[in-house]
């Protein structure tokens, strides 16, 4: 299993198309309950995602402006939030050192990228950050939003569409 998906990820970091694919997968094998065999489903998911954790941090920067779809913004290059160009799709955020809430929060983040022309998102190692979207108001359109939970309890993604 985890040469499986390690072998995933590799094509994921070498593969923007296949990129897409290898993502959505892993993640639902990590939101759904499979018959996991001998493996306990703590280990599956763990191993999950770890996988997933791989390539969003292999993500390029959103300041390198590489040609692919998808771009990474961190709590350390924040300020270099900028409208996605064409062919970028996705912005992946890091919600690593973000506070839960407030003016600084990715969930503000969320709601600038928005405003900029970003439609979808992809939110991990959320630690209380509970508000992810909530700033985008009920009169939101086209925004697609992935955010891995990290916290106790089942192990699942939120796929949030508006």
């Amino acid at each position: 299993m985890r040469w499986t998906v390690s072998e995933l990820a590799k094509y994921a970091k070498e593969d923007e198309r296949g990129k897409a694919i290898v993502i959505e997968s892993l993640t639902l094998l990590n939101d759904h309950r499979y018959d996991t065999g001998t493996k306990k489903r703590s280990s599956v998911v763990q191993i999950v995602k770890e996988a997933l954790h791989k390539i969003f941090d292999a993500t390029p920067a959103i300041e390198a402006r590489s040609k692919g779809i998808y771009h990474l913004i961190r709590w350390s290059n924040r300020d270099c939030l900028r409208p996605p160009e064409r062919g970028e799709d996705v912005l992946v955020i890091d919600a690593t050192g973000f506070p839960p809430e407030g003016e600084e929060s990715n969930a503000r983040l969320i709601v600038k990228a928005y405003e900029q022309g970003w439609r979808k998102f992809i939110v991990y190692n959320a630690r209380g950050q509970r508000f992810c979207g909530s700033g985008l108001g009920n009169h939101t359109t086209g925004v697609r939003t992935l955010r891995a939970r990290e916290w106790a309890g089942p192990a699942r993604a939120d796929i949030e569409e508006w």
